[in-house]
This record gives structure tokens, sequence and C-alpha cells, in this order.
């Protein structure tokens, strides 16, 4: 188990792209925020599309599936037919904790979220 970021931890870089398509991801987790990635001092877009997300959870912090620090300035995209299931945080956000106002969530088409605890 990760502390930040079970996955992918971005800081300091000026820009990261991660996009994931037909991926199943499952089990991921950090001790602290991020259960898949957090995202800190960085500009970064995130996309799933026809992804399945699976128990992923940030044990005592914030973002479940993702957390993106104050300073950042972070795009996550849900499309396709994804599905996110059984997501938890133990602070903010169970699923996306985007702390920024520059920060965006969009989720389109017949995406699923479901299971989220905070």
């Amino acid at each position: 188990m990760a502390g930040v970021g079970g996955a992918f931890h971005l800081a300091h870089s000026t820009t990261s792209t991660m996009s994931f398509t037909s991926s199943t991801i499952t089990g991921a987790s950090a001790s602290t925020s991020g259960g898949f990635a957090y995202i800190g001092g960085t500009t970064a877009a995130v996309t799933f599309t026809t992804c399945t997300l699976t128990n992923i959870a940030a044990s005592s912090g914030d973002g479940g599936i993702i957390n993106s620090a104050a300073s950042t300035s972070t795009s996550v995209i849900v499309e396709s037919t994804s599905t996110i299931t059984t997501f938890s945080a133990s602070r903010n956000g169970g699923g996306f904790y985007l702390n920024s106002p520059s920060n965006t969530l969009i989720i389109r088409t017949t995406s699923t979220l479901m299971t989220a605890s905070a």
C-alpha cells in the first residue's frame, strides 16, 4: 500500500496526461490520499474510457480514487461505458477529491458510479 497515490503519484511536473481505455483496475489503495492517483503541483488530465475500476480506497485521507491537491489544475473524464464501484475515502471525496476551483470532473454517456463512502 502506497502512502499517497496507490498506483500513481504525479508531482512537480509541468503537464501530465493519463488515458486508460478498456482497462480493469482493481484493488488500488493508499494509506492516506488518492487510492488510485494523487496529483499535486502539476496540470493533469485523466481519462477513463470503457474502463472498470473496483475496490479502490484511501484509508485515512481524501479522494478514494483520485486526490487532486489545491495547487493543481486537473480534469478527470469518465466516459463511454465505464463502471466504477466500491470506492472510499476516510475523509473527503469517496470517489474524487478535486480541491481547487480550476479542477473539473466530467461523466459522459452511460458511465456508472456505485457504492461510494467518505
